[in-house]
């Protein structure tokens, strides 16, 4: 056993190394409880509090909001065709729209993904702080399928571009 890394037990958090001995470690360390756990599936499971899941956030809210913005454009496509007395499409605008929106759906079916594999705090260990992260993939999935899963996957469905093409 290597003398001159930190050990971590059960109970205590890692302590940093000194900023003379390794730079590159100081930046790789969590101040996480039990973060031992973590890095041995740290490319499968995401960390919630991570930069990666944080930056994927801020762009599944503009993708959000562009889809709230086009799907009241949907009830413009309906035109009055004067010359034949009937009701027609606009084309255009409805290639134009269900291209936006079906872009903005691979958005929702991505971000169903990254839920299905973010970590998320113990209900136990929310009293004392930061906690206990759990990272069992079954853990987490069935968390996600009892709370948000039908709603997201209620919102990635493409109910506006399927409706206006049949």
């Amino acid at each position: 056993m290597d003398t001159d890394s930190p050990t971590i037990s059960r109970f205590e958090i890692e302590q940093p190394p000194s900023p003379k001995k390794n730079r590159r470690a100081l930046s790789q360390t969590l101040t996480r409880v039990f973060s031992e756990d973590y890095k041995k599936i740290e490319g499968s499971i995401f960390d919630p509090r991570g930069e990666r899941v944080k930056q994927w956030n801020k762009y599944f809210l503009v993708a959000a909001l562009i889809s709230i913005a086009i799907d009241p454009l949907f009830y413009y496509l309906p035109e009055v065709n004067v010359e034949e007395m009937c009701m027609d499409e606009d084309t255009s605008l409805k290639i134009t729209l269900t291209v936006i929106r079906s872009v903005v759906d691979m958005f929702y079916a991505y971000h169903i993904y990254v839920r299905f594999r973010t970590a998320y705090d113990a209900p136990s260990m929310r009293l004392l702080g930061r906690g206990e992260l759990v990272l069992d993939p079954f853990k987490i999935s069935q968390r996600y399928l009892k709370r948000d899963f039908t709603l997201d996957l209620l919102a990635a469905l493409p109910i506006p571009q399927v409706r206006f093409f049949i």
